[in-house]
């Protein structure tokens, strides 16, 4: 009887550090899911930047005459 315990303590603690570990991963993949978000945002408004450089730069390129001149 005693061996039947012991084996549900040892089940017990283990469910236990297996709740912990699920909880402590959890939060890691929360807090990735958060820093994905924020770094796509910031990738749209870099591309949205550069988009708006690349047209402001072929608008003016037309007008100017070559640097030759």
């Amino acid at each position: 009887m005693q061996d039947m315990d012991t084996r549900i303590t040892e089940l017990e603690i283990r469910l236990a550090l297996q709740d912990d570990t699920i909880d402590v991963l959890n939060k890691q993949i929360s807090e990735l899911y958060e820093q994905l978000a924020s770094q796509q945002k910031q990738l749209q408004l870099l591309y949205r930047k550069f988009s708006e450089a690349a047209d402001n730069q072929m608008s003016t390129s037309g007008n100017e005459p070559p640097p030759h001149y």
